[in-house]
């Protein structure tokens, strides 16, 4: 094979991709923190709105898949205990349904019950929230994570 075949044989390999996800990924694209006062008096409620991108590999095993966000827990840093939790409100029209080699981007909300959390970790100087969501891939029953971090925090007095 003479070198220039063997150039442009190789550029189309490098070019070509494979699909090999073999089950849900998921990647947080965005998100954003809000502390605000709640009707409970001296108390705040911590909201979260995130988006986040499922994906199914071309090549997964069986067929459709299933997949449920189930909570977010939010850090300052790693190895400590989270500053708060919460179980995020999928859209109404939210079914959890991924074919093969397809991605769904989606939006959640998610708001604690008030005064579970103090607003200090989030009003205090200009913090980095570490985000983690949990999600289950229900057709293979396995429990997935990812993690994402923000500085957009929103604090109403």
């Amino acid at each position: 094979m003479s070198p220039r075949v063997a150039a442009a044989a190789l550029a189309i390999v490098a070019a070509c991709t494979v699909d090999t996800e073999t089950g849900i990924a998921a990647m947080i694209d965005t998100a954003s923190v809000t502390v605000s006062p709640s009707s409970v008096p001296a108390s705040t409620v911590v909201g979260l709105d995130l988006t986040m991108t499922f994906h199914v590999g071309e090549h997964a095993p069986g067929g459709d898949r299933m997949f449920v966000p189930m909570r977010a827990e939010l850090y300052l840093e790693e190895g400590t205990p989270p500053i708060a939790l919460l179980n995020l409100q999928r859209p109404a029209d939210f079914d959890g349904t991924l074919h093969k080699g397809e991605t769904r981007t989606v939006a959640f909300h998610g708001e604690t019950l008030p005064g579970a959390y103090p607003p200090d970790p989030f009003c205090t100087g200009t913090p980095t929230i570490q985000v983690l969501v949990r999600y289950t891939d229900t057709t293979a029953s396995e429990i997935g994570t990812t993690t994402a971090t923000t500085t957009t925090v929103t604090c109403t007095p």
